[in-house]
């Protein structure tokens, strides 16, 4: 499903407890989907991705204490909103076809 775009604070507030929530972050460059996807049995699966510039500070910390979060990497270019929305989907179901 996709939903409308919402507000980092909302969308922090609606995780479910069985939802893991892959967030895409410039910061990160040594964990990929592939490696977290592996083994894993979640059904729901959700996609965070930053504003240009990254996410603040402030939302990198919320990411960083919410169990529900694990943070990524798309590798080493910084891509566009929309790009990197199509990349981590499209490496998410390449993650989930070989499970």
């Amino acid at each position: 499903k996709i939903y409308q775009t919402t507000s980092f604070i909302e969308f922090i507030k609606n995780i479910e407890k069985n939802e893991l929530v892959i967030a895409c972050t410039v910061e990160c460059i040594d964990v990929t989907i592939s490696s977290i996807l592996r083994g894993s049995t979640h059904t729901c699966i959700s996609i965070l991705i930053g504003p240009e510039g990254d996410f603040s500070e402030k939302e990198i910390n919320a990411i960083k204490t919410n169990k529900n979060i694990i943070e990524t990497s798309l590798g080493h270019n910084i891509l566009k909103g929309e790009t990197a929305a199509i990349v981590a989907t499209a490496l998410i179901k390449d993650s989930l076809n070989k499970c």
